[in-house]
């Protein structure tokens, strides 16, 4: 269930919305792989729930997420980026707090790289 959510996180920050449309290529890769393996089907669906869930979430907010997310269950993320761990905070609306990034080109890549790694595992 994490991996999922860090997918659906990852997904909505580096592309943002899914498409609703049914002929989008991603739903079309869903019915492509519906007639193939029923597994991979069911786990095609679940990685598009899960980035679904994520819809109306900016980019910017889908990757604070994301970071946060990793710090809280991935001792080797912790581990392999401290100064994410003991970046500022910045209180967020609902009264979270998430660590900062300092560019844009840093979690563009970040979120590219993550992107990677969590569909290698899925």
């Amino acid at each position: 269930d994490d991996q999922l959510q860090l997918y659906g996180l990852a997904r909505q920050a580096a592309v943002g919305n899914a498409p609703a449309n049914s002929d989008s290529p991603t739903a079309l890769n869903c019915k492509a792989v519906a007639s193939t393996k029923r597994h991979v089907d069911q786990l095609t669906l679940a990685k598009r729930r899960s980035w679904e869930r994520c819809h109306g979430m900016t980019r910017v907010d889908a990757s604070s997420q994301l970071v946060q997310r990793l710090l809280e269950v991935d001792a080797g993320f912790r581990n392999a980026w401290p100064h994410l761990a003991s970046a500022p905070q910045r209180s967020r609306q609902k009264g979270e707090a998430t660590p900062s990034v300092s560019s844009r080109s840093t979690t563009a890549d970040f979120v590219r790289v993550a992107c990677e790694l969590l569909e290698r595992r899925l």
